[in-house]
């Protein structure tokens, strides 16, 4: 399995665990297929390398760092609470 593949897994458990049901989509940026969480115009994307980003749809990322409990947590927070 691939850092992206089991970043978006842990993510994606994440979600589930608090009941979000949010499949991931693919984004090319530039030649390569980041997979990102879209839920009311939030993002989580994770690069190639299993990177953990943060944005707004649209706008700028923000980079968390590599998949670690906190950055993850962080970014699921993010996606998930109302502002």
């Amino acid at each position: 399995m691939t850092k992206q593949t089991e970043a978006t897994n842990y993510i994606n458990n994440l979600l589930k665990s608090r009941r979000f049901n949010i499949e991931p989509g693919i984004v090319l940026m530039g030649d390569t297929g980041w997979q990102v969480f879209d839920y009311q115009s939030k993002c989580i994307a994770v690069d190639p390398n299993g990177g953990v980003w943060i944005g707004m749809s649209g706008g700028k990322w923000n980079p968390l760092g590599s998949c670690t409990v906190s950055n993850a947590l962080q970014a699921v927070d993010f996606l998930t609470k109302a502002e």
